[in-house]
């Protein structure tokens, strides 16, 4: 896990969605448009495991 990220409570869902926020962070100065698609990436993962979850 990074040091200091807001997101580290997503690491005990999901390894996957940790790695994909953890490169948002680190990519969101340099370059906002990979972490808009990473974003996106994301929220679509987290959608699986919610409606996995839900049934």
């Amino acid at each position: 896990m990074h040091n200091h990220s807001i997101f580290e409570f997503v690491g005990q869902f999901s390894s996957e969605l940790s790695e994909l926020v953890c490169r948002i962070e680190n990519q969101l100065l340099a370059q906002p448009l990979a972490s808009l698609i990473q974003a996106r990436l994301y929220s679509k993962q987290l959608v699986k495991i919610i409606s996995k979850e839900e049934g």
